[in-house]
């Protein structure tokens, strides 16, 4: 008797660490950043929304898994797809070589660009993006853009670091810095809200291998499971609605 009680307490147990895997295997915990307009936003409660969120959870369904959004600083996104923290990162992730050495990446969802952002009221403003001598110029950390910066010869003594992206753009309005940078698509947004108080400078630049989505990097059969259903997605006709909705009106 006691032996046949021994086991039926095994096997419940055997049963209930099964399932708890199982369902631990089934939820993605995706990073993503607090505000990257149009790519991701939170609205009321909380509630994220936006093109990059809108793509996750498309593919979590495709995936048949739950999509579980751990918010962080964009910077610090990165290193916890590295370390195992988190399985994904998302929010206009631009792949770079440098990058590409400690994570995996999905295929690009769209190309990557950068460009610079000034107040509409300021007067004197550089000749062009490679020669903006003597201004302040902010961008967010972590961000990609401070490599693209240097290659143009900009001191990075100009440069000024902010922790979120909307912060770059408060600091750009309160005259803390002379140019803004970010992705071509967020400097459209801001341009777009701020009812003409900031502006795109010249035109789009081109960075690194596209926006991507960052994998764990001992989780490669993920990283081609992510590829099937991205390529799923940018085949449907949800990407361009989405892409349209989020993204065209800018």
């Amino acid at each position: 008797m006691m032996h046949w009680l021994k086991g039926c307490i095994c096997a419940l147990f055997m049963v209930a660490f099964q399932t708890q895997a199982a369902d631990e295997q089934a939820v993605l915990r995706i990073a993503t950043t607090f505000n990257t307009p149009p790519f991701v936003m939170q609205g009321a409660g909380e509630r994220l929304f936006g093109f990059d969120v809108v793509m996750m959870n498309h593919l979590c369904r495709q995936m048949q898994r739950t999509c579980r959004f751990v918010m962080m600083p964009f910077n610090e996104m990165l290193p916890a797809v590295e370390q195992g923290q988190v399985d994904m990162a998302v929010s206009a992730i631009i792949i770079t070589p440098e990058r590409a050495k400690k994570v995996l990446f999905s295929i690009p969802y769209m190309p990557s660009e950068y460009r610079f952002l000034a107040l509409s009221s300021k007067k004197t403003l550089p000749e062009s993006p490679t020669k903006p001598a003597n201004q302040r110029i902010g961008l967010q950390m972590g961000s990609a853009y401070i490599n693209a910066l240097k290659a143009q010869g900009i001191s990075e003594k100009q440069v000024v670091v902010f922790s979120r992206g909307d912060e770059v753009i408060n600091a750009l309005t309160q005259n803390k810095i002379d140019l803004a940078v970010l992705d071509n698509h967020s400097a459209l947004y801001w341009k777009s809200i701020s009812s003409g108080i900031v502006q795109p400078l010249w035109k789009a630049r081109p960075i690194g291998g596209g926006f991507a989505i960052a994998v764990r990097p001992d989780a490669p059969n993920l990283q081609k499971r992510v590829n099937d259903a991205l390529r799923e997605f940018m085949n449907s006709p949800l990407f361009q609605k989405e892409y349209d909705k989020y993204l065209m009106r800018f």
